[in-house]
């Protein structure tokens, strides 16, 4: 009887570090991240969307309109007026709230690091475009880097975004 049990621990610690293993992917968490973000601009909600945005993040390079109008001294109150803004520019579209349609065009894993080539289109859900400009992005490159032991990715950096009326 004791050899049984000894199986059975075996058999489900083996089946229990097969899905540890498969949900870590890359493959699997990428997908997740955009979803995330889809969710959290769909529900105007600017703290989950900045929370998908990785500690390691430099917003100082990625959005310098914030650090060169002097709206941060640190990168935790440039972070801080970063989700400000975002805030307000999701309650800002509360009448007709953000979809992000996206599709991962490709996924590249180095070490702790991953780089996802996503196409993306920014509208709102009645199908009309939320800025000046329609915000599309094809095959663009966001780094990604885990955030946590069980291998949620996070966006670390990216390819420069320019929204032009």
């Amino acid at each position: 009887m004791t050899r049984n049990r000894l199986l059975v621990v075996a058999v489900v610690l083996a089946v229990l570090l097969g899905w540890f293993l498969w949900w870590r992917r890359p493959a699997v968490q990428a997908p997740r991240l955009f979803q995330r973000i889809a969710a959290a601009l769909h529900d105007a909600k600017g703290g989950a969307l900045i929370d998908q945005v990785h500690e390691r993040y430099d917003i100082a390079t990625h959005w310098p309109v914030l650090a060169e109008a002097g709206l941060g001294d640190s990168p935790e109150r440039l972070r801080m007026t970063a989700q400000f803004a975002v805030q307000q520019v999701l309650n800002s579209h509360r009448s007709a709230p953000l979809k992000m349609l996206w599709t991962i065009d490709g996924i590249d894993a180095a070490g702790d690091d991953v780089v996802a080539t996503v196409s993306l289109r920014l509208t709102t859900d009645d199908g009309q475009d939320p800025l000046a400009a329609p915000l599309s992005l094809s095959r663009h490159r966001f780094t990604l880097a885990r955030r946590n032991w069980l291998g949620e990715l996070a966006i670390l950096a990216h390819a420069p975004i320019t929204v032009t009326p």
